[in-house]
């Protein structure tokens, strides 16, 4: 019988030893699963941060491009809205009458001075009013070409000055195309 007990004993004490082991393989798995778990949470926290920055960082962006483009299109609105207040005026003034060109080519020729040999160049559209107007040239010959609109291209021996309807006007929008743009279109 003392083998049978010996054996019994054995046997209960590596059943307690299993058991402990068994216990603590349990224990240490419930460990692992918990470590494993708050970390997949972890990561899970992690990637729901990094997928809502980069949302947020392409709302962004296209909220960015959105307002870029609208301000694109109205700048290029405004330009077109520019552009055609400059064309109608321009061809107000080209389309002025006779008297009126009249009076704005001599109050330009008055300040202009004539050298010996000076060349007034007129629009052949414009001839007949340059006859009336010869009388108030000076010294200057008149010739006529026909590659502009109007007013008048002054040739000395030393430069060229080009009073054409076409540089005029082009001078006058540099000139006020920023201040006529600020009343068109007043910031706000």
């Amino acid at each position: 019988m003392a083998l049978d007990d010996l054996i019994k004993h054995i046997e209960s004490e590596a059943h307690a030893e299993i058991e402990k082991i068994r216990s603590d393989v349990q224990r240490q798995f419930a460990e692992i699963e918990k470590r494993a778990e708050e970390s997949r949470q972890n990561l899970k926290e992690s990637y729901e941060k990094k997928l809502a920055e980069a949302k947020k960082r392409k709302l962004d962006s296209a909220l960015t491009n959105a307002r870029i483009k609208s301000r694109i299109d109205t700048l290029n609105l405004k330009r077109s809205i520019l552009d055609e207040f400059y064309v109608r005026l321009y061809e107000r003034v080209a389309s002025l009458d006779e008297e009126s060109k009249k009076r704005i080519y001599i109050k330009i020729l008055s300040t202009v001075k004539f050298t010996e040999n000076a060349k007034l160049l007129v629009s052949k559209k414009e001839a007949a009013l340059w006859k009336k107007i010869k009388t108030h040239l000076k010294k200057a010959k008149v010739e006529e070409m026909s590659d502009f609109e109007g007013g008048f291209i002054l040739k000395t021996e030393n430069a060229v000055f080009d009073y054409t309807i076409e540089n005029i006007f082009k001078n006058f929008r540099q000139a006020t195309e920023i201040k006529t743009a600020r009343k068109l279109f007043p910031e706000k």
